[in-house]
This record gives C-alpha cells, sequence and structure tokens, in this order.
C-alpha cells in the first residue's frame, strides 16, 4: 500500500490526479495479507516484478484462493501469459492487463 500510495502522490504532484482522487482510489484497495476476502475477488490481477518464480507462485496463489469464475490478470511484459496461466487450473481465465484486461 505504500507504493501505491507514493505512485498515488507523484500523480497528485503532476496534477495528475486530485488529493480526493488518490483517498478515493486507496479506499477501494483491500489489501489480502492471509485473511481469505480472495473469495469475494471478482478479478486477480497481479502486478509483481518481472520474475517468473515470483509471477508463477502469485498465479498458484491466487488460484488456489479464488473462486473458480473469477479471471485472474498479469501485468507482464516480457514473461509468457500462456506459461503463468497453465500454472493454474483455470488456463482458459487468464488475461494479460494492458490498460484494461484483455482476455487471452
Amino acid at each position: 500500500m505504500a507504493t501505491i500510495g507514493k505512485n498515488l502522490d507523484r500523480d497528485v504532484a503532476k496534477n495528475k490526479i486530485s488529493a480526493d482522487d488518490k483517498a478515493a482510489t486507496l479506499q477501494r484497495i483491500t489489501p489480502d495479507h492471509g485473511s481469505g476476502s480472495t473469495r469475494r475477488l471478482r478479478s486477480g490481477d497481479e502486478a509483481a516484478t518481472e520474475k517468473f518464480e515470483i509471477k508463477s507462485q502469485i498465479f498458484r496463489d491466487l488460484d488456489t484462493a479464488c473462486r473458480p469464475e473469477v479471471i485472474l490478470a498479469s501485468n507482464t511484459s516480457s514473461i509468457s501469459i500462456t506459461k503463468l496461466g497453465a500454472l493454474t487450473q483455470r488456463r482458459t481465465k487468464s488475461s494479460h492487463a494492458l490498460l484494461q484486461s484483455v482476455a487471452v
């Protein structure tokens, strides 16, 4: 959350968003630290560093924690989304997040 806050602060400083927009954005984010809130997700969006080992573990964890109908998405630019999707039980429901999630 701290990194997201810093990124939003940068946008506020550049007048891209208002301080109210930043606050509203942060209020819409609920981090999950193993609390089980993933059961309520409609999509699981991963935005970790470009390391296959890290992204693959996140995809495996999301696959286990999320309901079967949840679509998993990644912002990867260098790792095959097909490779990440193959690690899950929902191979036809993975997506690559660009400006908005696009089904693969």
